[in-house]
């Protein structure tokens, strides 16, 4: 009875979570702690903005950039990944870890021999096998690639020649990390390059590490919070599987916080990891390169600590606050449950001191949130908070304070109800910068005609606009520009 009870329980929440997943914004703007320098990144292009004049400087890159890039609190460096495509299987080879290049080769002979036995198909290929198995797909093209480079006569029998050439032709591409001179992007280094999916990649305090998700290369389900050194010269050290988009660095640099499956998929624990101990020793131990499915030879192997037990959905959020708080968003729900009670998420604050988990946001707050409360941020001091809402609006509210602002009306709304078209951000302590439409009051001149498209300005604490900051930027550089408010 009690394994019955458990299993209705574990339903119940799978639907909860399913209802509270969301996608994550293509277009941000990230600030230095200071806001004097700014990195955006669109669907198109990635610039360096100038928080003073506004100027947009973009950034040469050889591929598409990746979601979400970063910039140091200093503002000195910039971090972002580029996939670009590989013209042959072994010039990629060549530039993987040698344990990568050889867990594609090891995965293509596993691959031929599932097609030989007949437990693959020849319709399955080239991309329906790794679909079915749940194969991450830009590694799964690796993987054919290698199977079909130099067959045997038993492989192009099964398969025929036609099918041969077309796994031949199935396109193959790599991810490069990127930590670059904000004032000289040219002067970069590659940290990490993969054939996964890599996003949000973020510098430590100190700028020596840049952390990392990770699409698990046979699991697309899950992804793994890797860190490497921001000059390339140190081997990628996987830090845990299975956690959410969200994590943070510690403001010493030694550790990061993140949210991980605790072995449920629907449930999930907050936790910090130390990565660099007292002594400045970097404790690691070595993966199983057969039973692990990662592409990092080092985990780390420093204390971890678990704050908080919670639900589990991939993009829930954790920041660090004042006096060694953590902040993280979740979903809540409770057990018996009806198809009456809506799902929430919410956002919460666990105290060391006190060793209690709070649900922080206001009640004039908690009943308007979506998914989108798991991209909140705490300003550079941690004072205040930064919550988007639905239909690309946000709240601004101090830390204990009851007292909400709303600088857009519901009436301002506009976009997706779930995804921000670009997610509002802290520029310094005391400023904002968001998009807005063309009927904003922000933007209404004195003749009381609006502009013709969607604007990025700076806004204050109050809601009183500072400047429109993308002014002289071209249509490509503002997210959704020529689109009429909806």
């Amino acid at each position: 009875m009690k394994r019955s009870i458990e299993s209705c329980s574990l339903f119940v929440l799978c639907c909860v979570l399913t209802l509270l997943v969301g996608c994550f914004p293509e277009a941000t703007v990230e600030w230095s702690a200071d806001g004097s320098w700014g990195l955006l990144r669109i669907p198109e292009e990635l610039c360096v903005v100038d928080g003073t004049s506004g100027a947009l400087t973009p950034i040469q890159t050889d591929g598409e950039v990746g979601s979400m890039p970063g910039i140091s609190s200093d503002g000195k460096q910039i971090t972002y990944v580029v996939a670009s495509p590989c013209a042959t299987l072994e010039e990629g080879l060549r530039l993987f870890p040698a344990n990568v290049a050889e867990m594609v080769r090891r995965d293509a002979r596993r691959l031929m021999d599932k097609v030989l036995a007949g437990d693959v198909l020849p319709t399955d290929l080239p991309l329906g096998e790794g679909s079915k198995s749940g194969v991450e797909e830009s590694y799964h093209r690796w993987v054919v690639r290698a199977m079909c480079e130099e067959p045997n006569a038993l492989l192009v029998t099964r398969i025929g020649r036609d099918k041969l050439e077309e796994c031949r032709k199935c396109e193959i591409g790599c991810s490069r990390l990127i930590v670059a001179d904000r004032a000289e992007p040219g002067r970069n280094a590659t940290a990490a390059i993969l054939p996964l999916t890599m996003l949000r990649p973020r510098l430590s305090p100190d700028g020596r590490w840049v952390a990392f998700l990770v699409s698990a290369p046979h699991d697309k389900e899950k992804v793994a919070l890797i860190v490497a050194s921001t000059d390339g010269k140190t081997d990628a050290i996987e830090v845990a599987d299975g956690v959410a988009l969200g994590f943070d660095w510690r403001p010493d640099g030694k550790a990061i916080a993140y949210v991980k499956q605790d072995g449920d998929p629907i449930l999930g624990a907050v936790e910090e990891k130390v990565l660099v101990a007292d002594t400045g020793v970097v404790p690691t131990e070595a993966t199983n390169p057969i039973e692990d499915d990662t592409v990092c030879t080092r985990r780390s192997a420093g204390a971890a600590k678990q704050f908080a037990g919670t639900l589990f959905q991939p993009f829930m959020n954790v920041q660090y606050g004042l006096e060694g708080r953590v902040l993280f968003s979740s979903a809540t729900a409770t057990i018996p449950t009806t198809d009456l009670e809506e799902p929430r998420s919410s956002l919460f604050c666990y105290d060391r001191l006190t060793g209690t988990v709070t649900d922080i946001l206001p009640s004039a707050l908690r009943n308007q949130t979506s998914e989108n409360v798991n991209y909140f941020c705490l300003s550079p001091d941690g004072r205040r908070l930064l919550v988007p809402l639905e239909s690309n609006r946000f709240a601004i509210c101090e830390l204990g304070s009851k007292q909400v602002q709303y600088p857009l009306s519901a009436e301002e709304g506009f976009g997706d109800d779930d995804i921000p078209d670009l997610l509002p951000s802290w520029k310094g302590n005391d400023q904002i910068t968001c998009l807005v439409p063309e009927t904003s009051h922000f933007l209404t001149g004195a003749d009381g005609k609006p502009p013709h498209r969607r604007e990025i300005v700076v806004i204050d604490t109050t809601g009183h606009l500072l400047r429109v900051l993308s002014t002289d930027w071209p249509d490509a550089a503002v997210p959704e520009a020529s689109q009429a408010t909806d």
